[in-house]
């Protein structure tokens, strides 16, 4: 028999498997109502809020029989154990076998994420070739369900069936001498986004290894070196704006070989639109085009590629911005004139959505595709789909502005009807979706939607809640009135989010524009003003590069393609228009221009500092620190949960262009396109303790055993910058004036190959120091003098307690360590008392830093 052999990954982990398909099976449960406070999570994490249809199936399935030591033997009759063999269940379903590829993840990760409540099961399957007889204990983890099998007997059960947190458990497992099969069967209810993981580590001093069996006309060592192949892709950047998409690779086939690809933005690809293509890569290491940047769609694109080696496939996965400047309309100084070409182009370039809809209805367009896009929504609101209310937002509008006009056919313009009135306006009012209620921008769209609905409609009943439209309207006043009393005193608890910024902007412009309440008219423009004021202050040239209290690979590496770009594009004329529409449809479609004032935010003038000092968030626990220049712009949250446990937020953000950026993070997961929440780079595993001075940040790391990535990384991608350089372990970089140094307590190793070559720096370790220095010619006249006065500074750190000392002849003596102030001259450098406005200072650089 042919097989595939493995040692066992770092640290015992267990990660090559034969896996099935996975098994989908729509539940319906019984609606209900549900409760609680919308921000809790920000204080007590982000998996304590289940919906009712988690509870009820956790219940359910954990009161099922335990089947463990039980022998079971229809698995032998039913198993054809290689790819493309199958197991057949016990309710005479099969799932087939494929192989899994793992590309460095410890961990089996078949995340997926379904719109409705929706059972999912799986197989994995592995053959542990033992030296010797032993029983083996093995720690496991996993979200949902398994059942481990192993030579037919059932070992052991787990049935945590906690929302996407990882829930140990411990078993022994009586492994013979040479190969056992071992099969695992995994189940979970998805509700939205599932974390459907298995973690299975090893604990004893074996030399296991672990086996694949193969049909007998494949061949192993293709397969091994296809694999190699797929890890050394990479495109040869991550922003495209003109010109070829290049993607480099190293094939150590003896022959070419034929890649396909598939590729979308992420709402296209939710709605099964796709680019795809072929190209064939030659023996050794290339480069090659996969067609002009015009072939494809504009945005942050998630390419999947698969490589077929007989009748094995590989897939993997990798990313890029695609934002061809010879296409975009440069601003007008009219917004009204900017606001008009912004709806024009994503009428013409929009996504596959609602947005792009509107913009057809209002600048002209394809009025078929519009309807068929209205109409997909439609559907998808009907059935409750998660982010239902950023769309269902702009139906009053289109409704009282097209219904008796030819642009929207009555028959569409009944079923938009039945859709508000019969939607699900709140968790108050009973459901058995997975439609999520806990955050703050779900809530302003949940209830601006019951108000414009209201509004429109006020004599008809609304039946999910029994009100009528008055009563609905009155209702959405309520709670309106308390979500902005708490914003107002609060500002955004996700604070400064590319991701979410834009769907607050959206409910704000929506009751601005669509509203008829003067009140909350009048509320929703200080929304839209405090946007602009953050966007003012925190964004260089219009692109935001500010540390986010949410974040997703896609603001982080897409900064041409955010929302916010395009808002700043709007509002300032700075920025630019891409692909998406959250926030601009109705901000476009509003008269709204921010105060004049905050002009002096936008552009400085050479020489000057802008710093701000702002507090955010709920129960006001976030210290963001800013410090902008015409060349840069560094931001900090300050001291934020030091050796927590981390989500999305980025903590610590240095840009000097949209593409030119720096961040620091411990990874979340080691899959470098996986699903986690923290990610590879979204994200932290475990938050640093971040520190400011000046356009001095330090962020010290000091991260436990119990988390699997044991080292902290730098993204620095070197072809954005105009030079750069690595002199006695430190790195510089400089774009037009503006001048980075980044040291590391542990040594920084570029990575050379593969989809983060010569952008990503790893620092090996639990415990680190990290210091990044930004500054600009108006303060070292030259690159060369900025180089010199970092080398000549003296640092000295400890490398347990992270204690550290730095003297620089601008900044003086600074101290400090891991979960200890900063002091500077042996005076902390405190944080002044301010709300989420901010106190702002204007000043010369250079006098700023000499004080």
């Amino acid at each position: 028999m042919k097989e595939l052999s493995y040692p066992l990954f770092e640290d015992g982990f267990i990660n090559r498997f034969l896996i099935s398909d996975i098994q989908q099976q729509k539940i319906e449960f019984a609606p209900v109502t549900m409760d609680g406070d919308i921000n809790l999570w920000l204080k007590e994490g982000f998996s304590i809020h289940e919906n009712p249809c988690k509870t009820t199936f956790a219940k359910a399935q954990r009161a099922s029989e335990d089947q463990t030591a039980v022998s079971v033997p229809w698995l032998g009759e039913s198993l054809s154990l290689f790819p493309g063999g199958s197991i057949k269940n016990t309710d005479g379903s099969v799932q087939k076998f494929s192989l899994y590829f793992p590309f460095d993840d410890p961990a089996l990760d078949l995340s997926c994420c379904f719109d409705e409540p929706t059972r999912i099961t799986a197989w994995a399957a592995v053959l542990l070739d033992a030296p010797q007889n032993e029983q083996a204990v093995f720690e496991v983890w996993t979200c949902g369900g398994l059942t481990l099998y192993c030579n037919d007997v059932c070992v052991g059960v787990h049935k945590p069936y906690t929302r996407n947190v990882l829930q140990p458990a411990a078993f022994e497992i009586p492994l013979m001498q040479g190969k056992n099969t071992l099969l695992i069967h995994m189940d979970d209810l998805a509700e939205r986004d599932a974390v459907f993981v298995l973690r299975m580590r090893y604990k004893g001093g074996q030399q296991l290894r672990q086996c694949l069996p193969l049909s007998e006309d494949s061949c192993p060592s293709q397969i091994y070196q296809g694999e190699e192949l797929m890890r050394s892709l990479g495109f040869t950047r991550n922003h495209f704006t003109e010109g070829e998409i290049i993607l480099s690779y190293d094939n150590p086939l003896s022959s070419e070989a034929t890649l396909l690809y598939r590729c979308a933005t992420e709402e296209n690809e939710l709605s099964g639109v796709f680019t795809e293509g072929q190209i064939s890569l030659a023996p050794g290491y290339g480069k090659i085009s996969l067609g002009h940047i015009t072939a494809f769609p504009i945005g942050y694109l998630r390419f999947s590629i698969k490589l077929q080696i007989g009748t094995i496939m590989i897939s993997g996965f990798l990313t890029a911005e695609l934002h061809p400047e010879a296409i975009i309309p440069p601003p007008d100084a009219s917004s009204y004139v900017r606001k008009q070409k912004a709806l024009a182009f994503l009428a013409q370039y929009g996504e596959m959505n609602t947005n792009r809809a509107v913009a057809i209805l209002e600048s002209g367009g394809d009025l078929v595709l519009a309807h068929d896009l209205l109409r997909q929504q439609i559907d998808k609101i009907n059935r409750r789909y998660d982010c239902s209310d950023f769309y269902l937002v702009y139906f009053p509008y289109l409704l009282s502005t097209y219904r008796h006009s030819p642009k929207l056919p009555e028959p569409l313009a009944m079923e938009m009807e039945a859709c508000l009135l019969n939607f699900r306006y709140w968790m108050d009012e009973p459901g058995n979706d997975v439609m999520w209620f806990f955050s703050e921008n779900h809530a302003l769209l949940f209830h601006s939607c019951r108000l414009l609905a209201g509004e429109l409609y006020p004599d008809c009943i609304f039946p999910n809640s029994g009100l009528n439209g008055v009563e609905m309207r009155g209702k959405a006043k309520r709670l309106l009135k308390e979500w902005f009393a708490s914003f107002m005193a609060e500002g955004f608890t996700e604070w400064i989010s590319s991701a979410y910024l834009p769907i607050d902007m959206l409910g704000f412009a929506s009751i601005y524009a669509f509203s008829t309440d003067e009140e909350l008219r009048a509320c929703a423009r200080k929304g839209m003003d405090h946007i602009c004021l953050l966007l003012a202050q925190h964004s260089l040239d219009g692109f935001l590069a500010a540390s986010a209290g949410r974040t997703y690979p896609k603001e982080l590496f897409g900064n041409l393609s955010n929302c916010t770009s395009a808002v700043s594009y709007i509002c300032f004329g700075h920025g630019t228009l891409s692909h998406a529409g959250k926030g601009i449809v109705s901000l476009c479609l509003s008269d709204y221009e921010p105060p004049e004032e905050y002009g002096r935010f936008l552009n400085l003038s050479p020489g000057t500092q802008l710093c701000v000092h702002s507090i955010h968030g709920f129960q006001k626990h976030v210290h963001l620190y800013t410090n902008k220049t015409r060349d840069y712009l560094l931001t900090a949250a300050i001291d934020f949960l030091p050796g927590e446990s981390g989500y999305q937020e980025d903590p610590f953000h240095l840009a000097f262009s949209p593409n030119a950026q720096l961040f620091i993070n411990h990874p979340g997961e080691k899959a470098l396109f996986g699903c986690g929440r923290p990610s590879y780079w979204a994200g932290n595993g475990n938050l640093p303790q971040v520190q400011t001075f000046g356009s001095l940040a330090v962020i010290l790391f000091s991260i436990p055993a119990k988390h699997p990535v044991d080292f902290t990384h730098l993204y620095f991608p070197t072809m954005e910058f105009d030079e750069w350089k690595q002199v006695k372990g430190i790195l510089f970089g400089r774009v037009g004036n503006g001048y980075f140094a980044a040291f590391c307590s542990q040594p920084m190793l570029a990575v050379t190959s593969g989809a983060n070559a010569w952008r990503e720096w790893k620092a090996s370790g639990r415990k680190a120091v990290w210091l990044v220095y930004a500054s600009c010619s108006s303060e070292y006249g030259n690159f060369t003098q900025f180089t010199a006065s970092v080398l000549d500074a003296d640092f000295r750190y400890e490398k347990e307690t992270l204690a550290f000392t730095l003297r620089h002849p601008l900044l003086g003596e600074l101290t400090g360590g891991f979960r200890k102030e900063l002091c500077r001259n042996g005076h902390p450098v405190l944080f002044p008392e301010t709300d989420q406005n901010g106190k702002v200072n204007l000043s010369n650089i250079t006098s700023k830093m000499g004080e």
